[in-house]
């Protein structure tokens, strides 16, 4: 209930006066509580005003982290295989990052080439063409020969001072690879 020094200082003690200092007395909760004072069925009224006043708002989500840059290859992995790094292993990834009209993907352009060297018989990795990270951390890529689903994560390493973008193609079988990338 209103107190007698909130409705004198509308100055009228109607009920827009009244309306108007409750705005100014704290807004929703004291017009809840005017509302109440009129009587029982506005009292049935508050009920739904809270719940339309304190109903579920759009939830703002952050794009997916920008990728864009140039990255240099830390390790190497295939499916059940042994890990290369540096210096048997070396390579390039270049990332060029749009958004789309969900706010939850990016896609891009990629370039990828990764050399292992040291084996009897050199690994060689070639890739061109489209990618997409979303927010669940999941990645997909495009060229024109393959597809690849698979995980990815970004941000800064707590061995190495960097930003490091870590990649896991989990489709198709025979791809079944992760890569360590240190951004540039």
């Amino acid at each position: 209930m209103l107190s007698s020094k909130t409705r004198g200082a509308s100055g009228s003690g109607s009920r827009a006066g009244s309306a108007a200092a409750t705005a100014r007395a704290g807004g929703l909760v004291c017009g809840v509580l005017y509302a109440a004072a009129l009587g029982r069925s506005v009292v049935l009224l508050v009920p739904v005003a809270l719940v339309v006043a304190c109903g579920s708002e759009p939830v703002w989500q952050s794009p997916p982290p920008n990728l864009s840059g140039v990255y240099d290859l830390v390790s190497f992995s295939l499916k059940d295989g042994p890990t290369y790094a540096a210096p048997e292993a070396s390579g390039t990834l270049k990332l060029s990052q749009d958004y789309t009209e969900d706010p939850d993907e990016a896609t891009g352009d990629m370039s990828a080439e990764v050399m292992v060297a040291s084996l009897d018989r050199p690994i060689e990795v070639e890739y061109q063409g489209k990618y997409a990270n979303r927010n669940d951390g999941t990645w997909s890529q495009r060229g024109v020969v393959a597809v690849a689903q698979g995980t990815y994560t970004f941000g800064l390493s707590v061995e190495v001072p960097d930003y490091m973008l870590t990649i896991t193609i989990t489709e198709p079988l025979a791809a079944v690879s992760t890569y360590v990338w240190r951004l540039r």
